[in-house]
């Protein structure tokens, strides 16, 4: 009984120590493998991390993480934000290293703001079950995430992450028609995701790639 708590405990553990960027999932995949890291650190722990491009939040993922340092740009400066419910948002400025890891730690102040309502949890649940849904894309189980997706979708079908998650899952599949697809739906519902319509940009034309 006791193997059994604790293998249950350390898998709700690692599916918030997953490797996210749902607008960059190719990029993630790609640097996966890399030993460069950054640790992304919090305290408390389960901060949501964001990369800022501009005017535009990519989502990383949920402190502690481990995130490849091939997934962000090269040698510029950048900004993280680390946000989570009940304490105040906030912003670090890092500046790239060449040592193959790199510690990033954002300690959070409590919010004098009255504690998140239902609405607030319900986003953090539907976040946390797409980081849990990138999991299986990283380990390229391909059909197991989009039947996950499918489902999520059910429930939440207004949330732009899943349709950019989809979306990057085709591409991955070589299904060009069907990656345009989703990602025009994710801009139908967050139209500032400027890095999706990049990406449209820079699809074939053919209705359907076809894999080798």
């Amino acid at each position: 009984m006791r193997v059994a708590v604790f293998a249950i405990a350390f898998n709700l553990v690692h599916s918030l120590r997953v490797i996210a960027c749902t607008m960059s999932i190719v990029l993630l995949l790609t640097g996966c493998f890399s030993t460069s890291v950054y640790k992304f650190q919090s305290q408390p722990s389960e901060a949501t991390v964001y990369y800022v491009n501009g005017a535009e939040k990519n989502l990383i993922g949920v402190t502690p993480i481990d995130y490849a340092k091939t997934a962000l740009p090269g040698d510029a400066p950048f900004t993280l934000i680390f946000e989570k419910t009940g304490y105040e948002t906030r912003e670090v400025s890092v500046s790239p290293t060449d040592n193959s890891q790199t510690t990033i730690r954002a300690v959070l102040k409590a919010s004098k703001e009255p504690f998140a309502d239902a609405g607030t949890k319900r986003v953090r649940d539907v976040l946390r079950r797409i980081f849990e849904i990138q999991e299986l894309t990283s380990r390229q189980r391909f059909a197991d995430a989009l039947a996950a997706l499918n489902k999520l979708e059910e429930i939440e079908p207004n949330v732009a992450e899943i349709y950019a998650l989809k979306g990057s899952i085709y591409l991955m599949l070589n299904d060009a028609a069907q990656t345009k697809t989703q990602w025009e739906k994710a801009l139908k519902i967050d139209p500032t995701l400027d890095t999706l319509r990049e990406r449209i940009k820079k699809l074939p034309n053919t209705a359907k790639a076809v894999a080798p």
